[in-house]
């Protein structure tokens, strides 16, 4: 049976202060330190884990390189097109000692790329850099990380093969046909503006010669004098119609 404690009867067994004052009284501070130290193992083996792995591989992209002969205003950050989409961007550039430039492209990983692709130089932008096209092979397979993808048709002349390409294309001649319709647009209304130049200056010249009614207002001052006193007398008679309208209509009905 289990003793019930009476009243006024000790209880046995140690108290709530004995045990407190069995626990050591720095363990507080060892599990603190234990906790740092875990910590920083933490924090260490993340370091390491990204150290020894490609931050590409983190974002999900994976590298492939290419080697060209000329890189062709190619800048780091330029797009990667495949079938015209955007799949990537140029990562970084490296000079090989046979006087190559190695392309690393980083691309998405949602875009598998065919074995036997090749690489070539897209067109130029006007304030520079270039986009580099993916040529999409018919191999089986898909190229996997840093593989090197074949480079072709590296052109050195930047913007004038972009505008090469746009010829070829019909775009710059639709752009020159555009332009000669605009300048004879401007020669027409070059011509009309000449034609109406001369019909001003003939005007001006027969006013200065005293012909027609401009003329001769500008040259007979006794006609502009019987002009002004023709409209004064007008005035006059428009007020005194005005103040004395009897004098000037009178109506009867019957």
């Amino acid at each position: 049976m289990t003793d019930v404690p009476t009243p006024g009867k000790r209880r046995s067994g140690p108290s709530d202060q004995e045990l407190m004052s069995t626990i050591p009284r720095d363990s507080g501070r060892r599990e603190v330190r234990v906790g740092i130290f875990v910590l920083a193992g933490l924090i260490s083996f993340v370091w390491i884990l990204f150290m020894m792995t490609d931050p590409a591989t983190l974002r999900g992209r994976y590298m492939v390189v290419t080697v060209l002969e000329n890189a062709g205003g190619v800048r780091k950050g330029d797009p990667i097109q495949l079938r015209g989409v955007n799949v990537g961007r140029v990562h970084r550039f490296e000079m090989l000692s046979r006087g190559e430039v190695a392309i690393t492209m980083e691309l998405e990983d949602e875009w598998q790329v065919p074995m036997g692709s090749e690489v070539r130089l897209g067109a130029a932008g006007i304030f520079g850099g270039r986009t580099m096209e993916i040529v999409p092979g018919s191999a089986q397979g898909f190229l996997q990380d840093y593989d090197t993808i074949p480079g072709v048709g590296a052109d050195p002349g930047g913007l004038m093969g972009s505008l090469e390409g746009a010829a070829a294309s019909g775009d710059v001649a639709r752009a020159v046909a555009r332009a000669d319709t605009a300048m004879a647009v401007l020669a027409e209304t070059g011509a009309n503006l000449d034609r109406a130049t001369a019909s001003l200056r003939s005007l001006l010249e027969r006013i200065d010669r005293g012909e027609g009614t401009l003329g001769r207002l500008a040259l007979d001052d006794a006609l502009y004098t019987n002009l002004n006193q023709a409209a004064a007398s007008l005035a006059e008679l428009v007020a005194d119609v005005q103040e004395n309208p009897r004098r000037y209509i009178n109506l009867s009905i019957f």
